[in-house]
């Protein structure tokens, strides 16, 4: 499997799981998306970050994700361009 983002926007998505940010992610196709990251996976040598929104699961794969703002307050950053 080949990277789909360079590594230090991948170490930003690893920080925002380890600390269960709460995030605001707008994807390529200018979709809005809010919810606690949890887990990053890869299926099918494809790579998603999983969210928790309301209680449910999502799976958003990473190469498809423009850009995130974190929303949790006293976060390590604020946004990931990706």
């Amino acid at each position: 499997m080949k990277p789909l983002v360079d590594c230090s926007t991948h170490d930003y998505f690893e920080i925002a799981c380890m600390y269960r940010y709460d995030l605001n992610i707008i994807s390529k196709e200018h979709a809005e998306i809010n919810g606690k990251a949890i887990d990053i996976r890869i299926i099918d040598d494809r790579e998603f970050l999983i969210l928790d929104s309301d209680g449910c699961q999502l799976k958003i794969e990473i190469n498809q994700i423009k850009s995130v703002n974190v929303l949790s307050p006293h976060a390590r950053f604020e946004k990931i361009a990706c």
